[in-house]
């Protein structure tokens, strides 16, 4: 199926760019010259311009508030942050009962016991699916958001779409995915941190830092949205899409009025 779409293909889009790679290098494989662009799946900034105005700022309060939205499964498992939360509860209980963990998503039954390891140790605020308007609210209310993203085959070419909207809520976000595309993107965020699932040391570290007010946060108003910003992102299809016609040719504009006419 992917060889028959390749094969009759003017234009492919891919959402990462070792996606777009991937299939650029099949393209070649079936010696087809498809143009192949990379789109993210950005954010809509008047999403996050409204919520904005009428969300009030967060009070200050003895918590430290940590944000996850979106799907919980093997691919986005919270296993590295649950073990991290764990090992810190250990070696310093009253510290961990500062975090207040906020989750806002589907969860498979695995997924959803591990979360539950958590409830005796810091404050667990779960919700089911919300409403688009809910998450963003939730993401503003966010000292920090995190990101998940198993290290399993194929995931060096995943990107979670919640990092785009993360982006424009500007707070920090820790990152606990990879190395790749999502890796890369956050990477170039002032205010991510990044761990591998594998540094659970790592992870709890940081968290130890955060939790003692010891590590600094930039809120990441220096980043340049423009890239993900869904009207950038239109225009850039609609030159992709322009390509495409003006490369349809006489035969398939005759095709289209024979198609009218019939």
């Amino acid at each position: 199926m992917e060889r028959y779409a390749l094969r009759h293909a003017k234009a492919v889009i891919a959402t990462s760019p070792r996606s777009a790679r991937t299939l650029a290098d099949r393209c070649r494989e079936l010696k087809h010259d498809a143009q192949v662009t990379c789109l993210y799946n950005g954010f809509d900034p008047d999403d996050f311009d409204s919520i904005a105005r009428l969300t009030p700022q967060r009070p200050s309060r003895c918590t430290w508030r940590l944000v996850y939205t979106g799907t919980l499964f093997s691919l986005t498992s919270p296993k590295p942050l649950v073990d991290a939360i764990e090992h810190l509860a250990k070696s310093e209980p009253r510290l961990v009962q500062k975090l207040e963990f906020v989750l806002a998503g589907r969860r498979t039954a695995e997924q959803d016991q591990l979360i539950r390891r958590l409830s005796p140790l810091c404050r667990l605020e779960t919700h089911d699916y919300v409403a688009h308007e809910h998450a963003i609210r939730l993401m503003l209310s966010a000292d920090v958001m995190c990101v998940l993203l198993s290290d399993v085959v194929g995931a060096a070419r995943v990107i979670p779409a919640k990092i785009f909207e993360y982006f424009a809520a500007r707070r920090p976000i820790l990152g606990i995915v990879p190395k790749g595309d999502a890796w890369d993107l956050l990477s170039d965020h002032p205010a991510a941190f990044t761990y591998e699932p594998h540094d659970v040391p790592g992870i709890c570290a940081w968290l130890s830092r955060w939790l003692r007010n010891e590590a600094f946060l930039p809120d990441g108003a220096s980043l340049d949205l423009r890239a993900y910003d869904r009207r950038a992102q239109a225009e850039s299809l609609a030159a992709v899409l322009n390509d495409v016609a003006a490369s349809a040719g006489p035969v398939h504009r005759m095709t289209e009025a024979n198609a009218y006419s019939g």
